[in-house]
């Protein structure tokens, strides 16, 4: 009695692992570029707001030719750049950073749903 509930449990766990992965594989397939090795990235990067509070944010990629930087961020959910809330903090990351780099980069967000 208690392999079959081993058995069981270990069947879900591996159903719950194939259901983990087809989804990373499908974000990565669908932001295949970000992961471009012509991107400088910074990952769980720190920043200080205005008030000296402490940000992090999830991804910096910066193109040093053509002088743009992406900030993603990501989030669990069903289409994360639909809240408010989310826009808000990824906007803040986009207006401290815009204080802290050269006026001739370009800042783009993107709010990632994982």
């Amino acid at each position: 009695r208690d392999l079959h509930r081993v058995d069981r449990q270990q069947r879900q766990m591996c159903i719950r692992d194939r259901d983990l992965i087809d989804r990373l594989d499908k974000f990565i397939s669908k932001n295949l570029e970000m992961y471009s090795s012509k991107y400088k990235v910074y990952t769980e990067f720190e920043i200080l707001n205005a008030d000296g509070e402490k940000r992090i944010i999830d991804r910096i990629n910066i193109d040093e030719k053509n002088k743009k930087i992406y900030i993603y961020d990501y989030k669990t959910g069903f289409e994360p750049e639909t809240n408010e809330k989310y826009q808000e903090q990824i906007n803040e990351y986009r207006d401290i950073l815009s204080k802290k780099v050269s006026a001739d980069y370009e800042i783009d967000v993107k709010l990632l749903e994982v």
